[in-house]
Order: structure tokens, then sequence, then C-alpha cells
């Protein structure tokens, strides 16, 4: 009677269950990994960027804060900043 047969653990079908799960979450740690190091690299960069930014604003003659008004510094770090975000998610992605 097929009550009474044993059935192991272990078969064909579960063979491609198993390898296609296996396949799966290596799959999502990959992207998981990649994803981390995407982010750390925008981090690391916009940080940078925005450090050198604020050192050449820090550096210039006072002459360029009487002519310049803050709200264009302002503006222009953020228009920089964005710029290169958004060319750097099209070049990773």
């Amino acid at each position: 009677m097929w009550a009474e047969q044993s059935f192991p653990l272990i078969t064909d079908t579960n063979l491609y269950m198993y390898s296609y799960i296996g396949i799966s979450i290596f799959t999502l740690l990959l992207n998981f990994l990649s994803l981390y190091s995407f982010v750390s690299l925008a981090l690391t960069s916009s940080k940078k960027l925005h450090q050198n930014m604020t050192r050449s604003i820090i550096r210039t003659k006072l002459s360029f804060f009487d002519i310049t008004p803050n709200g264009t510094i302002v503006n222009r770090f953020t228009k920089d900043t964005e710029a290169i975000d958004v060319a750097m998610m099209k070049q990773l992605v």
C-alpha cells in the first residue's frame, strides 16, 4: 500500500528544489553585497566632494562673498552634488 512506503528526504524533485533555493539565496546575498558596496561608495564620494567644495569656498577671497549671495552658493553645492549622484547611479546601474 502507498501509505506504508517510506519517503526519503532527498529525491530527484527535492534535489531540484533545494538547488533552486540555494541559488536564490546566493543571488539575494550577491545583490545585497553589491547594493551595500554601491551605497558605501556613494556616501564616501559624496562626503569627499562636499569636503573639497567646502574647503574651496573657505579658501576664497572675501570679495567673493560680497558679490555672490549665500543662496547661490548653497544652490551650486546642491546642484553639483546631485549631478554627481545621478551620474554615478546611471553608470553603476
